[in-house]
This record gives structure tokens, sequence and C-alpha cells, in this order.
């Protein structure tokens, strides 16, 4: 046991967080459909959830991201400025939602209760800061606390959010669940910042040049993000209902993928401000082939059967889901490649919120463009290819401004071969099924 516990080390630990954490959200979904609920009341409930995120999660990671790549031992008071950054925001943001609510301007379709907004409002101001709790001892390298904290709060927070639900069917219990346990996380942070001794000091210098830094990938995660929603809306606009269910029924990354890869991504900012650039190329380079030989052939498995399993997990309506569920696959050969993450580690985040502009702008042409040839999977299509676009033009600058070659971080002959066979199974998969597509 001990041994075991010798070998965690900061990327197992923040992965282990992040599948912890999507795996609760995951089985609170899950248990509210057997509460008992109605569908209108878990509606109401997925909304709340939306809506805390949608409002947050761009500057939250920009400004986490920020810290990774900025953080001194010697000047530990930056996780307090960040914190006073993050909670500002998260004011600001409440009063906006109040603004929003209080004209009408979004929550009328919305459905969601007065005392639901005003729990959303509080729950914002709490739970926000609360994500620095796992970056400060990822940083402090407390990395065994880390998975500790994880499992408790999370299993607490299933706890809170269903048990309630199930003897009251009240959907209010689940918003004072949140509540109540972004409330705790909150405590936890404000212990942790005494335990650690981190200097409650207020540098305005500081907070600028954290600002000047973070400001860049706030608004590249943002406009990265919003090609979702824009996709979303084109649908709207050019096909019926139910092809735009068909479409959101499929547009899923492969939640694993997505964790795991982002994951890695903020371990690579730190490590570059940690141990410098030389060793951290070389650590990615390793650590991503660990993830393409594991993601890559799961990938193609799923590619090869998804037209089988997508009508029995849902039903026979959704069986065109497969084809757009297949090509957000392909996005797996651009997600783990991480030139974003080597230029956030150098501080070069201007170049990543240029290319962020042309990534949502190319989304936009080429979707308008491909719907013609294919429809819901051409707009599909477009998200993949403006993505891999994006990530190519970071490569081509990391080589040309920066000198660092593709090969040095990414294992090319493996990539290039497992790649290969994740797009011949997609046009294997693609062919065998044609008729029914």
């Amino acid at each position: 046991m001990l041994s075991l516990l010798n070998r965690i080390n900061s990327l197992n630990s923040l992965q282990f967080h992040q599948l912890v954490r999507y795996l609760s959200v995951l089985l609170i979904g899950i248990l509210l459909s057997k509460s008992g609920l109605n569908i209108n009341d878990i509606g109401i409930y997925e909304t709340f959830i939306f809506l805390s995120g949608l409002f947050t999660f761009f500057w939250i990671s920009g400004n986490i991201q920020g810290l990774l790549s900025t953080y001194d031992e010697k000047k530990p008071e930056i996780i307090f400025n960040v914190f006073i950054i993050i909670s500002l925001y998260s004011l600001l943001i409440t009063l906006f939602i109040v603004l929003l609510f209080r004209y009408n301007l979004m929550f009328i379709n919305m459905q969601l209760p007065v005392k639901s907004v005003i729990i959303l409002c509080i729950y914002i101001l709490f739970a926000n800061p609360s994500y620095l709790i796992e970056y400060i001892y990822f940083l402090k390298k407390d990395y065994l606390s880390l998975m500790k904290y994880s499992a408790f709060i999370n299993i607490l927070q299933i706890i809170l959010v269903v048990l309630p639900v199930y003897y009251t069917k009240d959907i209010m219990f689940c918003f004072y669940g949140l509540l109540f346990s972004a409330v705790i996380k909150f405590l936890w942070l404000v212990l942790i910042i005494y335990k650690y001794q981190i200097p409650i000091v207020c540098k305005l210098y500081e907070i600028k040049n954290h600002l000047v830094l973070s400001i860049p990938l706030i608004l590249s995660i943002m406009f990265s993000a919003s090609s979702d929603y824009i996709d979303s809306i084109i649908i709207s606009k050019y096909f019926d209902k139910a092809s735009f269910a068909i479409y959101r029924f499929g547009a899923r990354e492969l939640p694993l993928t997505f964790i795991l890869a982002n994951t890695l991504s903020n371990y690579i900012v730190s490590q570059i401000n940690t141990s410098g650039i030389e060793l951290t190329l070389n650590e990615v380079k390793r650590k991503s082939a660990s993830l393409i030989n594991i993601l890559f052939p799961f990938s193609t498995i799923l590619i090869l059967t998804s037209f089988i399993f997508y009508p029995i997990i849902f039903n026979v309506d959704f069986y065109k889901s497969a084809l757009i569920f297949n090509i957000f696959l392909i996005s797996t050969i651009s997600r783990l490649v991480f030139p974003q993450s080597i230029l956030i580690g150098l501080k070069e985040n201007k170049i990543i919120l240029i290319s962020s502009i042309i990534e949502i702008f190319l989304n936009v042409v080429l979707s308008l463009i491909l719907l013609n040839y294919f429809g819901i999977a051409g707009i599909a299509l477009a998200s993949v290819i403006a993505y891999s676009i994006d990530k190519v033009i970071l490569i081509v600058y990391c080589k040309i401004k920066l000198g660092i070659n593709p090969s040095s971080y990414i294992p090319i002959k493996n990539y290039l071969i497992l790649s290969s066979l994740l797009l011949i199974s997609f046009w294997f998969s693609y062919y065998i099924f044609f008729d029914k597509i």
C-alpha cells in the first residue's frame, strides 16, 4: 500500500480528480432519473447546471491556466490574488444574471423558479473560487490529499443532491444540496489557504500582470467553446427539430479523451513553468504516447460499433446520430497533440487567441458550405476540420517562431499509424452502413 501511494504523481492525481468529478455528475443524473421526479423537474435541474457553467467555465479555466503558467514557490501570494480575481468575477456574473432575470432577457424560456435563480447566484459565489482547491494541492505537490479530497467531496455532493429528493420528491432540494456542497468546498478552500500559510496579500501589480496573461486565454476558451452554440443555431435555422435532436445526441466527444487530454494539458503548463521547456517536451512526448496508445484504439472500436449500440442505448430514431458521433470521434486525432499547452507554458497567449478566432470563423463558413453536401453531418465535419486547423496553426507557430519541432513532443510514428487506422475505420463503418444513412 505504501509503495502504491509513493507512486502517485501529479498527473495521476489530476486525472483521478477529473474522472471522479465526471462520474459523480453522471451518477447524479442517473439517480435523479430514477428518483420519481418528472422530466420537467429534471430539465430544471439540468438548466441550473447548464447556466452555472455557461457563465463561468471560460474565465475559470483561463485564470487557472494563467496561475499554472506563472506560479512560483517563492511568491505563493499569487494564489490568493487569483482567488480575489475569481471571487470578483463571480460577483460580477451574479449581478449580470440578476439583471438578465429582472428584465426577462434570458430566463424567460428557461422556466427556472425565482428561488432557484437566487440559489444559482449564491452557488456561483461559493462554487467558483473553490475550483482552486485541486490546483493548490497540485501546486503544493500534495497529491494524496488531492485524491482524498476528490473522493470525499464528490461522494458528499452525490448524497446531498440526490438523497433528499428521494424522500421529498421536490427538485428544490437538489439546489439546496448543490449550494450546501459549494459552501463546504469554500470553507475547505479557506482551511487549505491557512494550512499552507498562503500569504493573504493583495498586490495590484501582480493582479494586473495575471489579467494581462489570462485574458487572451479566457477569450480563446470562450471562442472555442462557442462553436457548439453556433452549430446549434445553424441547425435550428436550416433543419427541423428532429434533425436538431439527432445532431445533439451524436455531437458528443468521448468524455474519457476530453478529460485526460485537458488534464495532461494543464499538467504540461505547470511543468514548463517549474521544470523548463526541454525536460517538459520529452515528458509530453512520453505521456501523450501513452494516451494515444490507449485512446486511439478505443475510439476506433467505438467508430466500428456505434451504428450497432446507438439504436440500443437510445432508439432507432437516433440511428443517424451514430454518424455524427463518429465524426466527432475523429477529433481525437487533434485532441491528443498539445501545442497550445506549450504556448501557454511559454506565455505565448496572443497566438492562441488569434487562432481561436480563425477557428470560429472557419467553423461558420465551412458549416454553411458543407451542410449543402452532407446535411447535419457537414456541420459536425466543419467543427472537426476547424478545430484541426487551429491545432495546425499552433504547431506551425511553435516550429517557425519558437523553433520547437513537432517530433520533440509528438510521437510521430505511432500517431500517424493510429490516426490512419482511425480514419480507415471511419470510412469502413460509413461504407458498411451507408444504405441506412
